[in-house]
């Protein structure tokens, strides 16, 4: 009999221990949530609510930094990738120590180029040793690609002006 009492003694020690252990959460548990309003509540009193208009014409990405170098492999290229979610304006300025040839695919573009050699581009330079771009673009993705056609020079193109992307509204 006193085996039965002893287990029925710790049985009810140990509901006592579970319920104390929930409790101790439950009140752990108030204790963050208020802190959490507390500390929300005070982030809010410093926060001063303005109305900001900004315009997209005022955004500009830089793509390339001025004086960058770009190294241009012979007969290879170095290409860019650009996302546009807005109309923009792409400007930059280069100069290279060999002649190279700087286009601007959309990806339709860049694909029959890859599959048929012969490049349909959204613009070009032509084959020259420094110049500087200033062309608009719809939203789209781009690459803007500089080629070295030069069969055993690498050609080292700085940018002179960076190559920035302006958003238009």
């Amino acid at each position: 009999m006193s085996g039965d009492r002893s287990q029925s003694l710790l049985t009810r020690a140990e509901r006592r221990s579970q319920r104390a252990k929930i409790l101790t959460a439950i009140i752990s548990g108030t204790i963050v949530i208020i802190l959490m309003f507390a500390v929300a509540h005070n982030y809010d009193r410093g926060v001063q609510s303005t109305s900001v208009t900004v315009n997209l014409s005022d955004l500009t990405e830089t793509l390339i930094q001025n004086n960058s170098t770009v190294y241009v492999n012979p007969s290879s290229y170095a290409v860019y990738k650009e996302s546009l979610s807005y109309n923009s304006t792409l400007v930059g300025a280069f100069v290279s120590t060999y002649p190279i040839t700087f286009y601007v695919f959309n990806e339709t573009e860049l694909l029959s180029q890859n599959s048929s050699g012969m490049p349909n581009y959204i613009y070009t330079t032509g084959a020259t040793t420094g110049t500087s771009v200033h062309i608009y673009l719809p939203s789209g993705v781009y690459y803007l690609e500089f080629f070295n056609g030069n069969a055993s020079k690498l050609a080292n193109v700085r940018v002179t002006s960076p190559f920035t992307i302006t958003f238009s509204t």
